[in-house]
């Protein structure tokens, strides 16, 4: 029988990602040297890559009676309990670990993780920043660290991290991907920019540096670079419907036919139909490929001759993407966008008899979207506008937080409208009827400001690029007021400005 390999050769193996003959390599030293602590170590971590979480913990229980003041072997054995999806058991064989060692560096922060997954948050914090101050110069690590405390809002301590992560590695595009991301959460849209620009320096074809770049130079109105830079939004090159269409890039379109695409949500695709028009002026024959939901309210916009849906094959000679249009037309300045009158309608209004104010209320956008858990809100939130007792109150709501209403409906008052909606016309239908729609940052607030409609808008303390910064107004919707978050996550202070505005406009009789 050979010898058995030394853990250095077992070590390369496991090194070189061939883990099951490390694993046979560990067991057969053990055969030897059955008290060889880092061995056991070693097959812990073995283990738990092939999925053997029950073996991984034996063997890293073995190495912690054998070693009992190595810090390292205490983390193992934590990882090992953490990966059986027992945090609490974890989180003390962590604490153990930085009783031996307290500048551990990964120990600091696999406590970190064990202290968020029991719903420590500030202890977690404390944690991912002792983890940081122990990295000295490991800019994958400080990285790392930073990721987590961006998830954790920590703001402050994750831009730390990500400076210190460049400051090692001047060429870190992801940190400087990263330290964009959390200037634009602290709202330091120079600072970000910056950063951004920085990762497109070293890798211009960065696809979240660039989406990054374009979408805070449009939050500050800068259309002029915004809308090249927003074209980074796109990536790899969509499955093409259109037979023979060619990418629009400003060609002639006399006597030809443009396919315009849909893209991202239902509101984007409502804000962007407002260069139909312009489209259709160049002389071309104008096909909307949308949504079925959109289709007939589509057809009430000016510039556009037919609608095909999502994978038809339609003949055209040229495509572009809605949201490419000012772009591609070169839009400029703010007045290029400014809507100068309402550009949807409502497909069958209906006949309005009440006599009351009417005010819609959507409080929740699509739980799916990468940004609700910001943009949305609970219907208790709106609270303070339920005290006027002088309008009739609507729901439009769709989705999960529509299930709010039950408990809330009879102290409110609110009528649900939302199950006659089979389409965004028939939700047109009900909005035409409103005297105003009160709305978090969804769809139903561009259908609303398309259709010239009075609309509040309440958002959240980082808004999305559209809505920039500061101003209570829109060029994009004259008919929209912005109601802004002060404070991150805190929907206290719109609420209470809306429902300040609307007693003012509807007192209570004597």
């Amino acid at each position: 029988m050979p010898p058995p390999p030394s853990p250095e050769q077992a070590l390369a193996l496991h090194h070189a990602g061939n883990v099951r003959a490390a694993i046979d390599g560990y067991r057969d030293i053990l055969c030897k040297d059955p008290e060889n602590a880092a061995v056991w170590q070693y097959l812990a971590v073995a283990l738990r890559a092939t999925g053997d979480l029950a073996g991984a913990r034996s063997a890293a229980e073995k190495a912690v009676k054998l070693a009992p003041q190595s810090a390292s072997a205490w983390n193992n054995l934590g990882n090992s309990r953490a990966a059986l999806a027992d945090p609490a058991a974890a989180l003390a064989d962590y604490q153990k670990a930085l009783e031996i060692n307290p500048q551990y560096a990964d120990a600091w922060a696999n406590r970190g993780l064990a202290e968020k997954q029991l719903g420590h948050l500030s202890q977690a914090i404390t944690c991912f920043e002792q983890a940081a101050a122990a990295s000295d110069r490991n800019a994958g690590a400080l990285n790392t660290i930073g990721n987590q405390l961006f998830e954790l809002h920590a703001f402050d301590g994750a831009i730390t991290c990500y400076r210190r992560a460049v400051e090692i590695d001047s060429r870190f595009t992801n940190a400087f991907n990263n330290l964009g991301n959390t200037y634009l959460q602290t709202l330091q849209i120079g600072k970000a920019i910056a950063a951004y620009g920085q990762a497109l320096k070293i890798d211009p074809d960065h696809p979240d540096a660039a989406n990054g770049y374009g979408q805070s130079l449009l939050l500050t109105a800068d259309y002029s670079l915004g809308w090249p830079a927003y074209e980074a939004r796109k990536g790899e090159p969509p499955v093409e419907p259109a037979t023979g269409a060619r990418p629009w890039t400003g060609q002639d379109l006399v006597g030809r036919t443009l396919l315009l695409r849909a893209e991202q949500g239902m509101g984007d695709t409502i804000q962007f139909l407002r260069f139909a028009g312009a489209v259709k002026k160049t002389g071309a024959t104008v096909v909307l490929q949308c949504p079925e939901q959109l289709a007939d309210l589509a057809r009430t916009v000016d510039g556009i001759d037919r609608l095909c849906r999502p994978g038809d094959r339609t003949a055209a000679d040229f495509t572009a993407p809605l949201m490419s249009l000012p772009h591609v037309l070169g839009l400029k300045d703010e007045q290029a966008v400014k809507m100068d009158k309402p550009y949807m309608s409502a497909p069958r209004p209906a006949v309005r008899t009440a006599r009351r104010k009417q005010v819609g209320l959507v409080w929740a956008g699509n739980p799916d979207h990468i940004n609700d858990a910001n943009r949305s809100m609970d219907l208790a939130d709106l609270a303070p506008i339920f005290e006027i007792s002088t309008v009739d109150f609507f729901s439009l709501q769709m989705g999960p937080a529509k299930n709010q209403l039950t408990p809330f409906r009879p102290a409110a008052g609110i009528t649900d409208v939302s199950s006659r909606f089979t389409s965004y016309g028939d939700t047109a239908n009900t909005v035409a009827n409103l005297d105003l729609l009160i709305s978090v940052d969804t769809s139903l607030a561009h259908l609303a400001g398309a259709m010239g409609k009075p609309c509040w808008l309440l958002l959240p303390y980082v808004p999305d690029w559209r809505w920039q910064l500061e101003r209570p107004d829109s060029p994009w919707y004259p008919s929209l007021i912005l109601f802004r978050q002060t404070v991150r996550g805190n929907w206290q202070q719109p609420v209470e400005q809306a429902a300040t505005l609307l007693s003012s406009q509807n007192p209570a009789g004597p």
